[in-house]
C-alpha cells in the first residue's frame, strides 16, 4: 500500500468535503421548492424516508466497522484486499434482502409507485458505495473531489432539465442516477490498491458488525 497521507492534508480534504456536502442544499433546495412544489417536495421526501430505512438496514454497521477493519490493515495489501471483499460481499448480501423486502412492501403501494422504484435503486447503490474502504485508507483527497465534481453535475442537470412539477420522476432518478455513477468511478482505483485473495468469509464479522448497527437504527427511529 502507498504511504498515507499527512493528517493535516486529510482533515483540509474532509473540512473542503463537509462545508460543500452542507452548501449544496442551500443552493438547490430553494429552487426545486419552487419548481417541484410542495405537494412534489412532500412525496419526495415521504418515500425516500420510506427507503432510507432500507438503505440504513442494507449498510447495517459495515460502514464504521469497515473503515475500522481497513485502517487496522492499510499497510498490508493482501489482508487489507481480504478485509475489503469480505464486507463489500456482506454488503451485497445485505442489500440483496433489503431490496427483496422493499419490493414486498410498495407491492401493496398503490400511489407513486414509480417514485418508489426509482428510488429503490439506492438501496442497491449500497452496493456500489465503497467510500468507506478510501476512509480506511485515508484518502479523503479522492472522496472529496468526487463528491465534487458528482454535485455539481448534478446541480447544473438539475437547473437545466428540472423545470415543473412533471419533472418529480426526473429529479428522482437524477439523485440516483448521479449517486451511482460517483461510487462506481471510485471503482477504478482499485486494481492498483488490492490484490486477488482466496479465503474469503464474509459473515464472520456478522456479530460485530450488526452490534455497531443497532445504535443506527436506534437512532434513526428516536428522530422518526
Amino acid at each position: 500500500m502507498s504511504q498515507s497521507p499527512s493528517v493535516s492534508r486529510n482533515y483540509i480534504w474532509n473540512t473542503v468535503n463537509q462545508v460543500f456536502i452542507l452548501l449544496v442544499p442551500l443552493i438547490v433546495t430553494p429552487y426545486l421548492s419552487r419548481v417541484l412544489g410542495a405537494e412534489g417536495i412532500g412525496i419526495y421526501s415521504y418515500v425516500n424516508s420510506i427507503a432510507s430505512y432500507f438503505i440504513i438496514t442494507a449498510i447495517l454497521g459495515t460502514t464504521l466497522y469497515g473503515q475500522r477493519s481497513i485502517a487496522c490493515v492499510r499497510s498490508n495489501r493482501e489482508e487489507c484486499s481480504k478485509s475489503f471483499w469480505e464486507i463489500q460481499i456482506f454488503r451485497m448480501l445485505a442489500s440483496t434482502i433489503c431490496l427483496a423486502f422493499f419490493f414486498i412492501i410498495i407491492s401493496f403501494v398503490k400511489e407513486n409507485i414509480l417514485i418508489y422504484f426509482i428510488l429503490s435503486i439506492n438501496i442497491v447503490n449500497v452496493i456500489f458505495d465503497i467510500s468507506w474502504f478510501y476512509y480506511g485508507i485515508e484518502d479523503f483527497k479522492k472522496i472529496a473531489i468526487r463528491n465534487f465534481s458528482v454535485k455539481i453535475c448534478h446541480m447544473i442537470f438539475i437547473f437545466v432539465f428540472i423545470n415543473d412539477p412533471s419533472d418529480l420522476w426526473l429529479y428522482a432518478a437524477s439523485v440516483v442516477g448521479f449517486a451511482i455513477l460517483g461510487n462506481a468511478s471510485m471503482w477504478f482505483s482499485l486494481p492498483k490498491i488490492l490484490v486477488k485473495v482466496n479465503d474469503i468469509h464474509p459473515l464472520k464479522n456478522i456479530k460485530d458488525i450488526i452490534l455497531l448497527f443497532l445504535p443506527t437504527m436506534a437512532n434513526q427511529v428516536h428522530c422518526f
